[in-house]
């Protein structure tokens, strides 16, 4: 089997009870921290433009929640939104050994597709589970890596994670999984060009990863190989 076979296996395959109950427990925490943060973030004058900016790109469907608007977006408009903010206080989770952000993208890409897709709460943690870990793999696989090649893994691997729990919620085919992890890493990129002056974009970088899993999943269930 490739990586790529493999992640989508385990990601398709994951049921909650399969998990450990440790690891369910510290997913819900590491989930509702996730969204504290990113609603902390949403009351900043900042938070309101870039809100804008999303709900102009996400276009019609109106399922997902996003926080610090009224109004709701499609899973890919939330879910970029989302995503950012977790990420613009940097008060968001990290795992250290991979150097992955990982709630700011898998809590955005998991809450926003399982609301589209009127799942379970169950259904959102696998998938919210499997996106974690498979970023957490992704980095152990390179140490430090990305970072040295001048890109962020959180924006890099966050986009496998993120279809990866797309794929999950939405049950998809391993086959059509195995797809959206391709057309997902067509299009992961997360420049570390902002290190020279603090620019803004670092934010989006989860966010942009959780708008890219969900995107590519959009296309692999449209039959794109």
């Amino acid at each position: 089997m490739t990586g790529a076979e493999r992640l989508a296996q385990f990601g398709c395959q994951l049921r909650l009870e399969s998990v450990p109950e440790a690891v369910v427990e510290a997913a819900k925490l590491h989930f509702l921290d996730a969204v504290g943060v990113g609603l902390a973030a949403s009351t900043l004058p900042l938070a309101r433009r870039w809100g804008d900016a999303a709900h102009r790109i996400s276009g019609t469907g109106h399922a997902a929640t996003a926080f610090g608007r009224e109004e709701r977006m499609n899973a890919i408009g939330a879910a970029l939104l989302n995503g950012s903010l977790i990420h613009s206080l940097e008060y968001d989770d990290t795992h250290v050994a991979s150097v992955v952000h990982g709630s700011a993208v898998a809590s955005s890409a998991a809450l926003a597709i399982a609301e589209e897709s009127d799942v379970s709460g169950d259904d959102l943690l696998c998938g919210y589970i499997a996106a974690w870990e498979a970023m957490i793999r992704l980095g152990l696989a390179a140490p430090g890596a990305y970072q040295a090649n001048g890109f962020q893994i959180s924006a890099v691997g966050g986009a496998i994670g993120a279809a990866i729990a797309a794929a999950r919620i939405c049950g998809l085919s391993e086959a059509d999984a195995v797809s959206a992890l391709g057309i997902a890493g067509s299009q992961a990129s997360g420049l570390l060009a902002f290190l020279s002056n603090g620019s803004t974009v670092k934010a989006l970088h989860p966010g942009w990863a959780a708008h890219t899993g969900l995107m590519s999943v959009a296309l692999a269930e449209a039959g794109m190989t």
